[in-house]
């Protein structure tokens, strides 16, 4: 990040593990998830509630929508006013009418800006998923069996013994949405409340330092 700083280019950096933070805050606009690290998202300038790399652009297409009604509404206040001043310099200019005017254009101006409530984002194409191979590659521990979670060991619902996944991937496994599970993981009864999802009936803990979650045990 602070080589491509060094060298004139803006940098947009997305991460939501503890160690991303530092990245985070060098970029010029650091990009998390609500479902990160505590750090992370204090650090990011933009937050994604819903957890999907995809809405990046649907983002940066709002942040460039809002910046063009703002440069309109430069022009909208900016010329009449503009132009009255300079009318006024010569030639007498009737107080109401300058009053009209300028109350106006912020009138006018206040209504543009409500365009930006009615943004829709763009239909992104989707991806064929049988031409994706691996979904996620867990994060494991040196102790651990390195074997990356493949679309058909998903499909299959076989789990894998010490296995740690992200959210996306255990959204994926218990067929619940990212949302249930990020309000529910900080609870007592995660554990027994997500194996009773889990296709297999194992129980899922989170790790706050990893920003995973890791099986644990079957439920009886």
């Amino acid at each position: 990040v602070q080589k491509f700083s060094a060298e004139g280019k803006k940098v947009v950096f997305v991460g939501d593990g503890i160690n991303d933070s530092a990245a985070l805050a060098y970029a010029d606009v650091s990009v998390s998830f609500a479902s990160g690290s505590d750090l992370a998202r204090e650090t990011a300038d933009i937050v994604l509630t819903n957890d999907r790399v995809s809405d990046v652009i649907v983002a940066q297409d709002l942040a460039r929508h809002t910046f063009a009604l703002v440069k309109q509404n430069i022009g909208i206040v900016g010329v009449p006013n503009l132009s009255a001043l300079l009318i006024g310099t010569f030639l007498p200019v009737n107080p109401i009418a300058a009053v009209f005017l300028n109350n106006g254009s912020c009138l006018v101006a206040a209504g543009n800006a409500i365009r930006a409530l009615g943004f829709k984002a763009k239909e992104l194409p989707e991806v064929d998923a049988s031409s994706v191979e691996v979904l996620v590659e867990p994060i494991l521990s040196e102790a651990s069996e390195v074997r990356p979670i493949t679309k058909s060991s998903i499909d299959d619902k076989t789990p894998t013994p010490s296995i740690q996944l992200d959210l996306s991937a255990l959204s994926s496994r218990v067929g619940l949405s990212y949302q249930k599970i990020s309000a529910r993981r900080r609870r007592s009864d995660f554990i027994d409340w997500i194996s009773a999802h889990d296709p297999e009936g194992y129980g899922w803990e989170y790790s706050k330092d990893r920003n995973n979650y890791s099986m644990v045990a079957a439920n009886s």
